[in-house]
């Protein structure tokens, strides 16, 4: 007796494209199998052959719509065979004969090893950021910048600008005498960030303050104990303690630097506004994170931050060492990044603090170098040294000090210098550089994202999300995984098991050509939620 088994139906998958419905076994395939082929079921056949005709008693529009068939040689085995309907041809009036076409994958699901292969690209069954950083060779376009609030407040506060001091290098300062008027005392340097400076560093909060030392300064004949000023932050400086003359404060002698920690917040949330369902998105090349200071930039690659997260705002940490030099800066490094704690490869460093100009008032300064400004105080010494009860007779001794020629010989000698230094201006000292980077707030280090524009992104996503990551490893392919498909791709896969060559063969060129395993019955609606 005849009895082979066929089961003619429609199947959501065809034979010139790699989409396949997955089955966890056998008997979950036949099941299945036996739900969808209900169009023509007959147990009583004939002997089919592989790749050959079946004469099927169902005329052409009976047929339409079928696409599939499964049959069972049962006299040779419990084998289930499965294949594609290629075309249909009238034979008579009751029946109609079809081409078939081995489906091998479906038919040979459970008889090959599913080993190791090359794996080119697939869709991952785990996806945390950083996780996969492959090269994909995609084109970002001209990204966007985004996020650009720089630095959250803190210390520092919003702007540094805010909280800048001046400070003057200088190896004198004004103290007073006990006439209660003022002489210079010579410094001798100290260590500062563990580097000796043979001039003291003076910082000063005010304008008011600043220029009293520079006018002070010059009365006394000391305008050149002051090497240069600049301005710097207060925060930066590690500490101080006041000037006796109640102007301005010195800064104390350090090792090391002043370092502070500033944070960021960045977007892991969405790219240009647009929320990928790929974790991919959010690394280099397409999501990246730009620490300047308009003087150096660097590029920081978000995955390469220890503890971010995917669909938040993440907090990322950078550290601040200031110098306390006239030729050096600030730096800027990010912390917990490329698994260092601080990692000084990426540090920025700014170019030198601000210079700034201060004044000279010409004349004053001509009346110390000329030594008429010591005349004046010796006359002064030589009243104060007159008793009160004696005033009186001070004028007595001047006038024989001014008889004798003293005073009148030198004013005659410095008159014409007197005259020519009091019509002078005032003199300007030092050098003004980054003004116009101090005007538009910019000395400060700034961060922000540079991210594809939101159709690029969108257009990468789905490509991630139909084709997978770029894998290049040897590795067990994942046929599971996600709810609605799995891809896998490999390079010369070569998979084995009891199952002819020539069907082995068409199975390992599908896998290299990229399938799609699917665990719904949708096949091919790429529009499904296939998230993790």
């Amino acid at each position: 007796m005849a009895n082979t088994k066929v089961r003619i139906g429609w199947v959501p998958w065809c034979g010139d494209v790699n989409h396949r419905r997955y089955f966890g076994s056998a008997s979950e395939q036949q099941s299945w199998m036996a739900s969808h082929l209900t169009t023509f079921s007959a147990d009583d056949f004939t002997y089919q052959r592989e790749n050959t005709t079946m004469d099927v008693p169902l005329n052409f529009e009976q047929l339409t719509g079928c696409n599939y068939v499964a049959y069972q040689n049962a006299d040779y085995g419990s084998k289930w065979y499965y294949a594609f309907i290629t075309s249909m041809q009238y034979k008579a009036k009751e029946t109609t004969t079809l081409s078939l076409q081995t489906d091998y994958l479906e038919t040979w699901l459970f008889d090959f090893a599913w080993e190791s292969a090359f794996v080119e690209r697939e869709i991952v069954t785990s996806d945390e950021i950083g996780e996969h950083t492959m090269n994909e060779g995609l084109d970002v376009g001209n990204q966007v910048c985004v996020n650009r609030n720089g630095f959250a407040p803190d210390e520092l506060g919003d702007n540094w600008w805010e909280n800048y001091v001046a400070v003057v290098a200088t190896t004198a300062y004004p103290v007073e005498s006990e006439l209660t008027l003022y002489q210079s005392k010579p410094v001798g340097g100290d260590r500062y960030g563990g580097i000796y400076s043979g001039a003291s560093l003076m910082g000063f909060d005010t304008t008011a303050d600043f220029q009293w030392f520079t006018n002070v300064m010059t009365s006394v004949g000391s305008a050149d104990a002051i090497i240069c000023a600049f301005m710097m932050p207060k925060a930066g400086i590690k500490s101080t303690h006041p000037v006796g003359n109640g102007h301005g404060f010195w800064i104390d002698s350090y090792d090391g630097a002043k370092s502070l920690i500033k944070k960021y917040s960045a977007d892991y949330e969405t790219i240009d506004g647009y929320r990928p369902k790929n974790n991919k998105l959010f690394c280099f090349p397409y999501n990246v994170i730009c620490m300047t200071n308009l003087n150096q930039e660097m590029e920081l690659q978000p995955e390469l931050f220890t503890g971010v997260s995917a669909g938040k705002k993440n907090e990322l940490s950078f550290i601040n060492y200031f110098s306390t030099d006239s030729v050096s800066g600030y730096a800027t490094i990010p912390m917990h990044y490329n698994q260092a704690g601080i990692d000084y490869m990426t540090m920025i460093s700014s170019d030198q603090y601000p210079q700034v100009t201060w004044s000279v008032d010409a004349f004053a300064q001509y009346m110390t170098s000329s030594g008429i400004g010591a005349l004046f105080n010796t006359l002064g010494t030589v009243a104060m040294m007159i008793p009160q009860t004696r005033v009186a007779g001070m004028a007595g001794e001047i006038s024989k000090a001014i008889s004798a020629g003293t005073v009148a010989s030198a004013a005659t000698q410095m008159t014409g210098g007197l005259v020519e230094a009091s019509i002078k201006p005032r003199q300007l000292k030092g050098k003004t550089t980054g003004a116009m980077r101090i005007a538009m707030q910019l000395w400060t280090p700034i961060l922000y994202q540079k991210q594809c524009k939101a159709d690029i992104a969108k257009a990468i996503d789905d490509r991630f999300s139909v084709y997978g990551y770029c894998i290049e490893q040897v590795k067990v392919p994942a046929r599971t995984g996600r709810p609605c498909w799995n891809y896998v791709q490999t390079r010369h896969a070569d998979f084995n098991g009891k199952v002819p060559e020539y069907a082995m063969d068409a199975i390992n060129r599908m896998h290299d050509e990229g399938i799609w395993y699917w665990h719904v019955d949708d096949v091919g609606n790429f529009g499904l939620d296939n998230s993790l």
